[in-house]
């Protein structure tokens, strides 16, 4: 009974006796901590911390202080229950090695711009952040069912309708701005404004969070553990981000109209519109009839008669480049024939010269 009395007391005030006792032939420390159980996980694990840790800061995702207040351990738990494909995708998201325009310019001639607003260098941040009108729907409607998990799982109302007007938001305001002034949430949104939006919809969940939620399973007499919870949130906030990719993935890659994406019509317009501005003169007078057309009856047909009318213009414009360059050729070869000729007529007429010399000589 006294040892139970102690050792009780001992975790109440975190007093307890130092971990060095005599007689040890060997102390492993991890980080300033002694290693009271496997040396290998305990290195292991501390070296995969440190490396992530230099990752982080060196992309520019986590500070050494901001990665310190993320939960680290929820984050491997939550990893640990997700299917193969879905962690796939949630190591090249968080890694921002993703297939985004801007990625795919490193080795592609390609439009670098967003699929769905246009923004320059679509980089992996972006793709949480667009505020084209469907993806701003699709992230609304993410927001409504993350904040009714939370309400169903005792948060308090306060704090599930300032994530809620976060999320919709997309990155434009802070948690500190959509909270009351007088919240007593204010310290915590502090502490997330230092972890940033990034972190939020990519799991990187703060201690503090945890500590505020489990209070409310306590308040709220709940049999869900604060462990299960955090696992069921980091993928409720990984699907918030899953579902604004594939959504950006569909407008890319997803055939519509003449089994062309939107992309593709898009682009086909572009490049018609490019044409336009092509002169009678830029063409040989046997492709000049391609200009001869109804612009509005251009812009009103299929992709795939704009497609015929743009390959025949390119064909055009190469012949017309082909030509230009025979053209050239052909008078260059004149000149150095007609260089020739007047080279060899002088050297005939020297030698004419010196051989009247030599006869009357």
């Amino acid at each position: 009974r006294i040892a139970d009395n102690q050792l009780v007391h001992s975790v109440a005030h975190s007093d307890f006796v130092a971990s060095n006792f005599p007689d040890e032939g060997v102390r492993i420390y991890c980080n300033g901590k002694k290693v009271t159980a496997g040396a290998r996980r305990s290195i292991y694990e501390e070296w995969g911390r440190r490396v992530a840790q230099e990752l982080m800061k060196e992309r520019g995702i986590a500070d050494e202080h901001s990665f310190n207040l993320i939960a680290w351990d929820a984050v491997e738990d939550a990893m640990a229950s997700f299917s193969t494909g879905f962690s796939t995708f949630v190591t090249k998201f968080v890694s921002h090695f993703g297939g985004t325009k801007k990625m795919l310019g490193n080795w592609q001639d390609t439009n670098k711009s967003c699929p769905s607003c246009g923004q320059p260098n679509e980089d992996m941040s972006h793709i949480t952040r667009c505020q084209e009108e469907g993806r701003a729907q699709m992230r609304t409607e993410s927001a409504h069912v993350v904040a009714q998990w939370l309400l169903d799982t005792h948060m308090d109302e306060e704090l599930v309708e300032g994530f809620m007007d976060y999320i919709i938001a997309g990155g434009t305001k802070q948690l500190v701005e959509v909270l009351d002034e007088d919240s007593v949430y204010l310290d915590y949104a502090e502490e997330h404004y230092r972890l940033g939006w990034d972190c939020f919809l990519e799991g990187r969940i703060s201690l503090s969070l945890l500590e505020i939620q489990h209070n409310c399973l306590h308040r709220a007499v709940a049999y869900m553990t604060i462990k299960t919870w955090s696992k069921q949130f980091i993928h409720h906030m990984l699907c918030v981000t899953h579902r604004q990719w594939t959504y950006r993935n569909a407008r890319t890659h997803l055939k519509k109209i003449e089994g062309h994406t939107q992309e593709d019509h898009d682009r086909v317009r572009n490049e018609v519109r490019a044409l336009l501005a092509v002169q009678p003169e830029d063409l040989l007078p046997a492709h000049r009839h391609l200009l001869q057309f109804d612009a509005e009856a251009l812009g009103q047909c299929s992709t795939r008669d704009r497609l015929l009318w743009l390959n025949q213009m390119e064909s055009a414009r190469e012949a017309k480049i082909a030509s230009s360059r025979w053209q050239k050729q052909q008078e260059k070869d004149r000149r150095n024939t007609s260089s020739r000729r007047d080279e060899e007529g002088g050297l005939e007429d020297r030698e004419r010269s010196n051989l009247s010399k030599r006869q009357r000589g």
